[in-house]
């Protein structure tokens, strides 16, 4: 994956985490991942992209750090239960939007990659596995003052994929 997109996203995730949280960035660790699963809890919320990079980009986040989130963008400092109130999920999504739109915009005006985001989808589980089905995905791990927040990211450029066959990573990637 071109370093250009990692560093659009670690750019525009530091600056956006800022912009609307007031919370900054402690340690950034970029991982490369091939076709593997990783156990995870919490939120999960998954978006996929399309145009001359397609694939999906799964944003991780546990219960404890989408709260903290969640009251950090929030004027509402008494939440009480992240998965009762359908307001803040609304909160993380917005946050997910502004992010995405960010990252799509730069790559387009600096580098010239056409794409398109489709709607996203949330996911909350107590614990689920994600396989990977891609050659080589990214997982970057943001630890911030409010805790860990992941993102998964499984890119592969529009011709090469024609070329190779390969299959996008939501034809089967999530086992509950």
């Amino acid at each position: 994956m071109e370093r250009e997109i990692i560093e659009v996203f670690k750019e525009s995730f530091e600056n956006i985490l800022n912009d609307v949280a007031d919370t900054g960035i402690k340690k950034i660790d970029v991982t490369s991942i091939k076709p593997d699963k990783l156990i995870k809890t919490g939120f999960i919320i998954v978006i996929s992209i399309i145009g001359d990079k397609s694939g999906e980009v799964l944003f991780e986040i546990n219960n404890e750090t989408a709260m903290n989130l969640i009251q950090k963008m929030s004027t509402n400092k008494n939440i009480n239960n992240i998965l009762k109130e359908e307001d803040n999920y609304s909160l993380i999504l917005e946050f997910l939007n502004i992010l995405l739109g960010r990252v799509i915009t730069n790559l387009l005006e600096n580098y010239g990659f056409d794409l398109n985001i489709s709607n996203p989808i949330i996911i909350s589980s107590n614990s689920m596995e994600i396989r990977t089905f891609r050659k080589e995905s990214l997982y970057l791990i943001f630890e911030t003052t409010i805790g860990q927040i992941g993102i998964l990211l499984s890119l592969i450029d529009i011709n090469t994929q024609i070329k190779t066959g390969e299959k996008f990573l939501n034809d089967d990637f999530l086992n509950f």
